[in-house]
């Protein structure tokens, strides 16, 4: 054993004085005991990081592979040089990266003068390869998450799934606030708890990738039903090139119209206000979030009981074909690099549009008679995005047409914050869940709180 215990790496998350991960200090514990026996450990503890975070974060993630590849060939005694070896075509997750004077580009390596803006073939989650008959093969899914409707499970947010249209193969998720559920009610005698907002939620992915149970949107979901203080419905929408761009805003549709027949759902029936409601996405589901409400406000009348109060667009994904400030300024951005971003588009929008389709470019049609009724249906919109995000620049211009629309919106840019970075940073999702908090009971008008629940 101490022939091949003869190296040993271990990795974990410590900022020295906060720590990030439970398990650290028994991962150092572990580090103790094996040097004590002599065997060689190389340790690093990230400072700020949480458990596993390189399988959320491909920055850390590309930063932990340099030193696992050191650690490797230096192991090996080997002389073998990256750029000596044909790369595997899926890794990298499209992006471009320099380093020692070659661009990792697709997984391969050229010398830099000679790399031009690298051209698509993944999406930013999971490798994508295109089949000819205009599906797609995933080659990675996205780690997932299951429901957990347990009312004795020790997560202080219950979950359960529901099927939306079976032939469509279109479902969703519920997350209730545990302390929300019958068996954590007061007595019939006692005054009945006021209901929760409910907000309609769709996950982000690129159009392309992605499900409700994707385990960094099923997790964030969680936190902010726990955080804010309501009732989230996460819509599992058909995915893009097998099914473009309408069919994910008729899906979520098709989600409110279930809401407004199934009003004998238990969770929903007894917990969520339906004078309450709020569309919110992140990435391409603040998308979906805006051209789903667009449809609804075109029908407000025929979807009461439920009555929608505003838009919260996470992150929203929206573009054009003239190129944007931050879109240049970002090309090689480490979460949605312009080549992804282009092909992200391609697969989701109808054959033969480009980006300045309504569907990617609403400010084209700044006109629309449906942001009009938005603006007379007196909704709010909270648009929340980062000043790193190469998206940044085309979601600030749809608050200015939102403005002159006569919307009111309340936006929020966070200085060095890239695309959805509250998905992989515990604390910047509470703090943006503070903010939704507020912009939520203030647009209802009510004074539930947290300690109400």
């Amino acid at each position: 054993m101490a022939a091949w215990l003869s190296q040993y790496k271990t990795m974990g998350c410590s900022d020295g004085t906060r720590e990030e991960d439970p398990l650290v200090d028994s991962q150092k514990e572990l580090v103790k005991v094996l040097e004590k026996k002599g065997v060689e450990v190389r340790a690093k503890f990230g400072e700020g990081d949480h458990h596993t975070v390189e399988l959320m974060d491909p920055t850390k993630a590309n930063a932990f592979f340099v030193i696992l590849r050191d650690f490797i060939f230096k192991t090996c005694s080997a002389s073998v040089t990256v750029n000596e070896k044909r790369l595997y075509e899926v890794a990298f997750t499209g992006q471009t990266a320099r380093s020692g004077g070659w661009q990792r580009r697709s997984g391969r390596l050229c010398p830099s003068d000679q790399c031009q803006i690298p051209q698509p073939k993944f999406s930013p989650t999971s490798p994508i390869v295109l089949n000819q008959d205009g599906t797609a093969k995933r080659l990675f899914e996205s780690p997932t998450f299951p429901s957990d409707p347990n009312p004795s499970s020790p997560s202080p947010v219950l979950s359960k799934d529901l099927p939306l249209n079976p032939l469509l193969n279109t479902s969703l998720r519920i997350f209730l606030p545990r302390r929300r559920h019958h068996h954590h009610q007061p007595p019939v005698s006692a005054t009945p708890k006021p209901k929760l907002p409910l907000i309609i939620y769709f996950h982000g992915g690129g159009f392309v990738t992605c499900s409700k149970a994707t385990t960094g949107f099923h997790t964030f979901c969680v936190e902010m039903a726990f955080q804010v203080g309501v009732i989230i419905l996460s819509v599992d929408y058909r995915l893009a090139p097998e099914h473009r761009l309408p069919a994910a805003y008729e899906d979520a549709m098709e989600a409110l119209r279930w809401v407004r027949h199934r009003c004998d759902d238990p969770w929903i029936a007894d917990c969520a206000d339906f004078s309450n409601c709020f569309l919110m996405g992140t990435s391409a589901g603040g998308n979906i979030a805006f051209h789903a409400g667009l449809r609804a406000a075109a029908e407000a009348d025929d979807l009461v009981p439920l009555k929608i109060k505003g838009l919260v667009l996470h992150h929203p994904y929206f573009g054009g074909v003239k190129r944007t400030g931050s879109e240049l300024r970002l090309i090689n951005d480490s979460q949605l690099p312009l080549s992804i971003n282009d092909l992200q588009w391609k697969l989701s929008l109808p054959v033969g549009a480009d980006r300045d389709h309504e569907y990617c470019n609403p400010t084209v049609a700044g006109e629309s008679p449906s942001l009009e009724v938005v603006s007379r249906l007196r909704w709010k919109v909270m648009v929340t995005g980062g000043e790193e995000d190469p998206l940044v620049d085309s979601q600030k211009e749809l608050v200015k047409v939102l403005e002159k629309k006569g919307v009111e919106v309340r936006a929020k840019f966070g200085e060095g914050d890239h695309h959805a970075v509250e998905l992989m940073d515990p604390t910047k999702a509470s703090a943006i869940f503070v903010i939704l908090r507020d912009f939520i009971f203030k647009t209802c008008s009510v004074s539930v709180t947290v300690s109400r629940l």
